[in-house]
């Protein structure tokens, strides 16, 4: 059984408020301004309340409850005793920034359970609570059986993210169902590391992620779309050898980030072959001959050769892609020129 607690009341407002759940009062929420009792939370629940006269009220419903509280208002002596339970459930919003919450696998079921949290939470989030869903901002909602650490991943990646939504029940609440909705597409900043490093040496058809350990456990089913390296390159619908490569090519850079789209949502989809873009950066200055480049082709212009000397060489030439390419579009950033295509 739950241990017990006998609060004593001053007169006035208790600054608590009770519903009913499954037939017995229960506290539903604190005004934290106002509260009387200063240890007591959600989900505790009404056993009896004792009068200055001695009287002792037990067995009421929620009503029969309220209406005591309210007409003993001027008592100077009362006692309110709870049962310290945990709420069958509740729903927290997390604000942007570190989650504060202290999740671990409990040991008999394995189900994520909050062990520890950071103040200012914790009228909201009990110790003891189970975590059953969490949804983020961009979408991406995850429910059941995870671990404490999908858990705890999924919260501390999206810190920047304007909510978080986090339903909590009760160890004795069946858990839902294990599921999982992707997002249609998420931005992911990537550390140092190749391809192996970060679990994507494996990618599927179109770059899918098949691998539960790559980026975290919630990335798995994602496409990688585009890569984007510290110095601006961006390689868009290349296939999963390339992606590899390219990878694998920037493993020392600490300024990637890769965009990830969800399959389910991408309507006719063609063949990444067709679709492949390449974006580079080039130098303020420098003519092609001065950047090694070589184009050919009429009417569409064709990179038919690259200089070992090029900036672009190691991109270029490593991932055998640049006989291929046609060129589209040529720009400036910013302000600094026109935007040219039809080359």
């Amino acid at each position: 059984m739950p241990p017990t607690g006998r609060f004593p009341l001053n007169n006035g407002a208790l600054g608590i408020s009770f519903a009913d759940v499954n037939g017995v009062p229960t506290v539903s929420d604190i005004d934290k301004d106002t509260c009387q009792i200063e240890m007591v939370a959600i989900g505790y629940r009404f056993l009896s309340l004792t009068l200055d006269n001695g009287a002792i009220l037990e067995n009421m419903s929620t009503f029969e409850l309220v209406e005591a509280l309210q007409r003993s208002r001027d008592h100077r002596s009362r006692y309110l005793k709870l049962e310290l339970c945990l709420p069958a459930s509740t729903v927290v919003i997390l604000p942007p920034g570190p989650h504060g919450l202290i999740l671990t696998d409990r040991e008999e079921d394995g189900r994520p359970m909050v062990v520890g949290v950071v103040p200012g939470y914790s009228g909201e989030i009990r110790v003891g609570m189970m975590v059953d869903r969490l949804r983020t901002s961009d979408g991406l909602e995850i429910a059941g059986g995870y671990s404490a650490r999908v858990y705890s991943d999924v919260l501390s990646s999206s810190e920047g993210q304007s909510q978080r939504t986090v339903t909590l029940v009760s160890p004795e609440t069946t858990p839902s169902l294990k599921s999982r909705v992707l997002p249609s597409f998420q931005q992911v900043s990537i550390g140092p590391g190749s391809a192996t490093d970060l679990g994507l040496s494996s990618l599927g058809d179109n770059c899918t992620i098949t691998s539960g350990d790559s980026l975290g456990a919630m990335q798995r089913g994602f496409r990688v779309h585009t890569l984007t390296t510290e110095e601006g390159h961006q390689f868009r619908n290349v296939p999963p050898d390339v992606m590899t490569q390219l990878l694998d090519l920037t493993a020392d850079q600490t300024g990637r980030s890769i965009v990830l789209k969800n399959p389910e949502k991408l309507s006719g989809a063609a063949p990444l072959s067709l679709l492949s873009q390449w974006k580079m950066a080039l130098p303020d200055r420098g003519t092609a001959s001065d950047l090694g480049l070589t184009f050919d082709g009429s009417p569409t212009a064709r990179l038919v050769g690259v200089s070992r000397s090029s900036p672009l060489n190691a991109y270029l030439n490593s991932s055998g892609s640049s006989s291929s390419m046609i060129v589209t579009k040529v720009s400036w950033d910013g302000t600094a020129g026109p935007e040219v295509e039809g080359l």
